[in-house]
């Protein structure tokens, strides 16, 4: 049997979507082709330069090139107006972060963020004048396609609208439609969405009945039901490979892009943390992106981002010498100490496919005393049964070892797990059941953001986490954590 009061909310979720979003112009630009950049030094804008709009054809194979484009916002009609400068691409293959298109965006001549097809628009100022540069890359797919460059008008109440009702919906539906904690659930919502008026969006009576609303769920629904027996801690990270499917020049990009956007979303987002792990990485970013380097620090200081990791990459631990593993942790924790005054003291491999014997006595040796990973849960077969345990290796050191727990819900492979997660309410609650050992914690930890040049947490996920922070019926509790 249909549950129509859950299909209605579902209906009201969608209707919402459709207003976020008002396009006010589309932006013409100027465009040339190029190769990889030396530097962030800006090029001057010439005749060569051609022009570039919603019907230009742009993409392939490992291409770049670069757009420029001045614009003036309009004022603002409302504190809770807000402008946004939108990319929208046309491109339509497969979605894999690592290889879809992604550019890094100059604003006034600095480097300020990278965009991609996660994290896709930049909040402006009010009636400011922008010289906005971006240097784009294609990805690693073939596909030629036309990208739309725009200026969007968001409302932070229909923002709040929309999250409001979307995580505690989701919440709901990962379980039965008997299930307590759905029909609860739903009808909370229900009669929160009985002060909504669509007949005319963005009216004053809309936004009344919208705000009403939020309150409504505010003072009767989040956290006031008894708090779940678990906490995820969610940890901020974006996994990039070093050398994959890619020159190590785009590795370079993929850094400047990824780190600037943290830097970004964490003006403004004030619980938001991270853990960067791979000194080699902080060293691009430190040579390619001294001002983006320089945040990163003072983050670092404030406490928000912690450098973690010990090895200088995260390297294959199947064929190297134990003196090739050795020098990788040598490596890895002088520049953490002497970069930023920190004290490695974990072993960060989620994406190693095999471990040495001698990693226990090596990292002992090391002043190494934890050991995390999580590549191991894709075995097609089995499942070691634990995810918290000592660790003894071949001379008998033992290591507090984790594997990571981070899954969705809903994945049919039982035993996959994940170490790009997504703050969702099934990723929660699968990061939580996964975990088999919760006879002796309550507690479980997941990294989530994109990796591989798909820029990291997005302010999706950031919006949902305050959601399931403050408590949603029959989902573990976030908490943000490095």
């Amino acid at each position: 049997m249909t549950d129509m009061k859950a299909k209605r909310i579902e209906k009201i979720i969608s209707e919402i979507e459709l207003i976020r979003r008002t396009e006010i112009e589309k932006i013409p630009a100027k465009y040339i082709e190029c190769g990889y950049k030396a530097d962030n030094k800006l090029p001057i804008v010439t005749d060569e330069w051609k022009d570039f709009d919603e019907n230009t054809v742009i993409g392939g194979l490992d291409n770049h090139c670069r757009i420029y484009f001045e614009i003036k916002t309009p004022k603002s009609v409302s504190e809770n107006n807000q402008f946004r400068l939108k990319l929208l691409s046309g491109y339509s293959g497969t979605f894999n972060s690592s290889r879809n298109p992604q550019c890094i965006m100059y604003i006034n001549g600095e480097l300020v963020q990278g965009l991609d097809l996660n994290h896709d628009e930049y909040i402006l100022e009010a009636d400011t004048d922008y010289k906005i540069h971006i240097y784009y890359y294609s990805g690693m797919f073939s596909e030629k396609y036309h990208m739309k460059i725009s200026l969007v008008q968001a409302d932070t109440r229909i923002e709040k609208l929309y999250y409001d009702f979307k995580i505690p919906y989701d919440a709901a539906e990962l379980f039965d439609a008997e299930d307590y904690r759905h029909t609860e659930t739903i009808k909370h919502l229900n009669i929160a969405a009985n002060y909504l008026d669509f007949t005319e969006p963005f009216s004053d009576r809309f936004f009344d009945g919208a705000a009403k609303a939020c309150d409504y769920l505010e003072n009767n629904y989040y956290g006031k039901y008894a708090p779940h027996e678990a906490t995820v801690d969610c940890i901020g990270h974006t996994h990039i490979d070093v050398a994959w499917m890619w020159t190590y020049a785009q590795t370079k990009e993929k850094v400047q892009r990824s780190f600037s956007i943290v830097v970004e979303l964490m003006k403004r987002y004030p619980e938001y943390k991270f853990t960067i792990s791979q000194p080699q990485l902080l060293e691009y970013l430190k040579e390619e992106a001294p001002s983006v380097y320089a945040d990163i620090k003072e983050l670092v200081r404030q406490g928000r981002i912690d450098i973690e990791g010990a090895m200088w990459v995260e390297p294959d631990c199947n064929l190297p010498s134990g003196e090739s593993l050795v020098r990788q942790i040598i490596w890895g924790k002088r520049f953490i100490k002497d970069e930023f005054g920190l004290e490695s003291k974990i072993l960060w491999l989620p994406d190693v496919f095999g471990y040495s014997a001698a990693i226990p006595q090596i990292l002992k040796k090391s002043g190494v005393n934890k050991f995390v990973t999580s590549k191991i849960g894709w075995n097609e077969f089995n499942q070691i049964p634990y995810d918290l345990f000592k660790w003894v290796g071949v001379d008998g050191t033992e290591v507090s070892t984790h594997f990571m727990t981070c899954r969705d819900e809903g994945w049919d492979n039982l035993r996959a797990t994940t170490y790009v997660g997504q703050i969702t309410p099934a990723y929660i609650q699968g990061t939580w059941d996964r975990q088999q050992q919760k006879e002796y914690t309550d507690e479980v930890f997941m990294t989530y953001g994109y990796g591989d040049g798909g820029g990291g947490p997005t302010e999706e996920m950031l919006e949902m986490q305050r959601r399931l922070h403050q408590g949603v019926l029959g989902i573990p509790k976030t908490e943000m954590m490095t």
